[in-house]
């Protein structure tokens, strides 16, 4: 008796040790299959991005004679007024065209990706309310073909700088993060305008409004006067513009080099601070207000 209970023991232990070895393994399986579904669902949104970016693009320049060439011709024609009628008034600035030339670019991806993200939500209305899908894939998307649009548009107008004197060194590599963060402030203040346009459709007339009043705020084609100083500090755009004049324009004087790696430094730091709580601010705003975006198209 005592040695079938000794045997039954045995047996009941090495079941309750397979139970363990089998959970262990189911457990394990239900967490691939979920890394799975998720990979899958993340490449699915992956491919939707990219789809729409490429619609994107084929409708901006369709049944257009020009075509890809407007998005040079725009900047030109603002770099034309500013520097044959800017120029004789500012007369302050070295090398005028250079500097204006490096403000225009990163200004106009600016704003026409604040433009046309801004209304995307409430155009893709009729989809979203047929197919089950994340609303920031289209904002996303049209941040993309923006994007690409902008570093296509990147490389003649680089071939002009370099034409009006910018020579590229150690400190254009900084380009890179910039246009990162660039990049990531740009769609993070564009998605908050995006969800709120949603609701209130006066955000898109008075977006449009403010940006012309935004561009003559931002020392987009003007030197900082000392006297306003203390208000640039709090304007978000005028610290982007100053880090990208650090890297395009004022890399190009010497005597300027032994205070560049400080006013880098430190300007590179604010825009950092700006775009992660910016981008943080985005992220809250808009899970806090997808759940009402169906009920208001």
């Amino acid at each position: 008796m005592i040695f079938s209970l000794s045997v039954q023991i045995v047996v009941n232990v090495s079941n309750i040790n397979k139970l363990k070895v089998i959970s262990i393994f189911e457990v394990f399986e239900i967490k691939m299959s979920k890394i799975h579904y998720y990979n899958s669902r993340l490449k699915t949104y992956y491919e939707t991005i990219y789809v729409v970016a490429a619609k994107n693009l084929k409708l901006r320049y369709r049944n257009s004679l020009l075509g890809f060439l407007w998005t040079l011709i725009n900047p030109l024609f603002m770099l034309s007024i500013f520097v044959f009628v800017f120029s004789k008034v500012i007369n302050t600035v070295e090398n005028y065209p250079l500097y204006v030339l490096s403000g225009l670019i990163f200004w106009n991806f600016f704003t026409s990706s604040t433009n046309q993200i801004l209304s995307k939500i409430i155009e893709s209305g009729g989809i979203l309310k047929s197919v089950k899908i994340p609303p920031v894939i289209f904002p996303l998307s049209s941040l993309a073909s923006n994007f690409i649009n902008f570093l296509l548009t990147l490389i003649p107008f680089i071939l002009l700088m370099v034409y009006f004197g910018f020579r590229p060194s150690v400190i254009t590599l900084l380009a890179i993060p910039l246009l990162i963060l660039f990049v990531t402030f740009t769609f993070s203040l564009s998605l908050i305008l995006s969800c709120f346009n949603v609701y209130f459709r006066d955000i898109e007339m008075f977006w449009t409004t403010i940006t012309p009043a935004l561009f003559y705020a931002t020392p987009v084609v003007y030197l900082v006067p000392a006297e306003m100083q203390g208000f640039m500090n709090f304007n978000p755009f005028a610290h982007f513009m100053e880090l990208i004049r650090d890297i395009f324009y004022w890399s190009q004087f010497p005597a300027m080099n032994e205070y560049m790696w400080n006013d880098i430094g430190y300007r590179f730091m604010t825009t950092s601070a700006i775009t992660i709580i910016l981008a943080m601010l985005s992220l809250l705003v808009y899970n806090k207000l997808r759940r009402g975006f169906i009920s208001n198209f």
